[in-house]
């Protein structure tokens, strides 16, 4: 009987120890909120254009962006003038915010059966990269993130992201820095003829505001 208790002891302590070493990689592995699960809204007033120039300078340190599901944030500021797809292509950089958190564009935002839809390819400043879609304000993930020897890493440094529809195979390919990456499709019926295109910044539930803000740079 007294082995027994021993060995009981022993077995309860073993899985407590365990239980707590992993413990603290599941707490650090959900302080990257998932996009589906973000508040997604439309703020155009923070996207602020430069004059004469198509440079436009996204910087908030507002303190109701500060969420426990995070924030996505987005904007469009041209439309698809043709039946076809018209390419996509800005340089983005993140001068400062969470290193985690994505930034990018938006396209092909419209209306499909009265609810709101766009797709969009975002970036962070760790050479990743997460391409999705959004129905009715949910971030629906078609390709989760993934890493890029072909990104440039940190703050302050400039990406290429450039956009294009093959018409004979029907999908989007996506170049960063002028080579190739991937390809994916929509299932939804998508028109290109006066579509929207634009740019989304993802506020983190980790940003330190408001002593520091999410400041983005889009330019062509």
């Amino acid at each position: 009987m007294k082995k027994f208790v021993i060995w009981l002891c022993l077995l309860i302590i073993t899985i407590l120890f365990f239980y707590t070493c992993k413990l603290p990689q599941f707490e650090n592995e959900s302080e990257n909120i998932e996009l589906n699960e973000s508040y997604v809204e439309e703020v155009t007033e923070l996207f602020i254009k430069e004059n004469n120039s198509e440079k436009y300078i996204f910087n908030t340190n507002e303190e109701k962006y500060l969420t426990n599901k995070g924030y996505t944030i987005w904007t469009t500021t041209s439309v698809n003038t043709t039946k076809s797809f018209e390419n996509i292509e800005w340089f983005v950089q993140k001068e400062s915010g969470n290193e985690d958190a994505g930034f990018g564009l938006v396209f092909c935002e419209q209306d499909i059966e009265d609810k709101k839809y766009m797709l969009c390819v975002m970036i962070n400043t760790q050479r990743q990269y997460i391409i999705g879609e959004v129905k009715d304000g949910n971030f629906i993930t078609l390709i989760d993130w993934k890493s890029s020897p072909y990104l440039n890493k940190g703050f302050g440094i400039k990406n290429k992201i450039n956009v294009s529809f093959n018409e004979e195979k029907k999908y989007f390919e996506i170049k960063f820095n002028d080579v190739y990456i991937t390809e994916f499709k929509s299932n939804e019926n998508i028109k290109f003829e006066n579509s929207k295109r634009g740019f989304v910044v993802v506020i983190s539930n980790a940003e330190n505001f408001p002593q520091e803000s999410v400041k983005v740079i889009f330019e062509q």
